[in-house]
């Protein structure tokens, strides 16, 4: 008789035991998907057929345009990453377009984080007057399948790099970056396009660039070090001025 009472409630603890782990491993898994989010949840103007609006460490899984009264806009700074862009498998793109919205941060985190921007890559649009400000990184892309396109928006005094990309074919256009703590543009990848890109007044160098057959238009005066731009394989000639004495560390 008392085995035969013991086992349904060995199976009991089991099975709760188990749907704690599972509940445990999916918590984990969030908060390694945004560090510093415990709280990421996942938004979007299409999320199950609902606009989702986004807030500080919420994780973009389709293209949104961003509203003032958004929580991550509203709500202003963030006390640590600003969104995560993941796109979801087979995804083409994922956009997003802050609206002339600006994302404003403490200090800490990233504002915006490219996980996985879609097959195509994700295309992050500012708008007139819209910054990523106060970051540790404004701007952080890697890996394939991650950025694609960046497009008429500032980043301002971010504690370390205003923007990091890793990849093919990224493309930056009317973008600035100024007073940034370290580097204002940090770029490892082949046949990306710079055109119209102002990278002035950050603490180290306006940009770092590796890789070839790329086509960079730049304007990279007033920094504190020389820019690091490669020279074989890629067109440096829209490259104006310099960051410390007219000429640029080729």
């Amino acid at each position: 008789m008392r085995s035969n009472i013991q086992l349904p409630v060995r199976r009991h603890f089991f099975y709760v035991a188990g749907v704690a782990a599972v509940a445990l491993a999916t918590a984990l898994s969030v908060c390694l998907l945004v560090p510093g989010s415990a709280l990421a949840a996942a938004c979007g103007d299409d999320v199950e057929g609902q606009r989702v609006a986004c807030a500080c460490g919420d994780v973009l899984v389709s293209s949104a345009t961003l509203r003032g009264d958004d929580p991550v806009v509203a709500d202003a700074p963030c006390s640590h990453n600003g969104l995560t862009i993941r796109a979801p498998r087979g995804a083409q793109t994922v956009t997003l377009d802050l609206g002339g919205n600006s994302l404003l941060g403490s200090g800490l985190g990233t504002g915006v984080n490219v996980v996985s921007g879609g097959v195509g890559g994700a295309l992050v649009r500012g708008g007139a007057g819209s910054e990523i400000v106060g970051f540790t990184y404004g701007l952080r892309a890697g890996g394939r399948s991650g950025l694609a396109r960046v497009e008429d928006l500032g980043l301002r005094a971010n504690r370390r790099d205003g923007l990091v990309a890793r990849g093919d074919g990224v493309e930056l256009v009317n973008v600035s970056s100024s007073a940034n703590g370290r580097h204002g543009l940090d770029l490892g990848g082949n046949n990306g396009v710079l055109r119209g890109v102002s990278s002035t007044g950050n603490l180290k160098s306006g940009a770092r660039l590796a890789g070839t057959g790329n086509s960079v238009q730049a304007d990279l005066a007033g920094n504190g070090e020389r820019s690091r731009l490669r020279a074989s394989g890629n067109d440096l000639s829209g490259v104006e001025n310099d960051d410390s004495n007219g000429e640029v560390a080729r």
